[in-house]
């Protein structure tokens, strides 16, 4: 199913969609996809793609695209180079990723789950996750004084 878009701080809408048997003891699970990719890495073959597999191992399915995903660049394809938005992975980082675990956890903490989020990543989803784990463990080590991740 599709979520309403995670928003970023530069005004980007990206895409999170979920897929879950809904069962209670679900545990949930972020997939992020390479560059130039899209969360449709995992759902492909219908039927039978990760996304399936993981449904059916009593998992709680997060796929989310990212600001480099290809669903998202091509309803940019007409925006002016002035108005493009940053497609850096600093910027997946300090915005993509935190804005949409913290979606992900509203949703979860509305529904009453305490599970923590596993995160399943491919390729430069891999190092983006990696650099938006070590900004908030570096700000954990500095007191917090480190500017905001989101």
């Amino acid at each position: 199913e599709s979520l309403d878009p995670v928003v970023t701080p530069d005004g980007l809408r990206l895409p999170l969609r979920r897929a879950t048997g809904r069962r209670p003891d679900a545990r949930p699970v972020l997939l992020l996809h390479g560059a130039s990719a899209s969360g449709d890495t995992f759902v492909v073959p219908r039927g039978a793609g990760l996304v399936d597999d993981l449904v059916a191992a009593g998992f709680d399915v997060f796929v989310f695209d990212w600001r480099a995903s290809r669903v998202v660049t091509e309803t940019l394809v007409d925006v002016p180079r002035e108005r493009f938005p940053s497609a850096s992975c600093d910027d997946v980082a300090r915005w993509d990723l935190p804005c949409a675990v913290r979606r992900i956890g509203e949703l979860l903490v509305a529904e009453g789950s305490a599970r923590p989020l596993g995160v399943v990543a491919h390729c430069m989803g891999a190092a983006c996750l990696a650099m938006a784990v070590g900004a908030v463990v570096a700000n954990a080590h500095a007191g917090g004084r480190l500017a905001d991740l989101a």
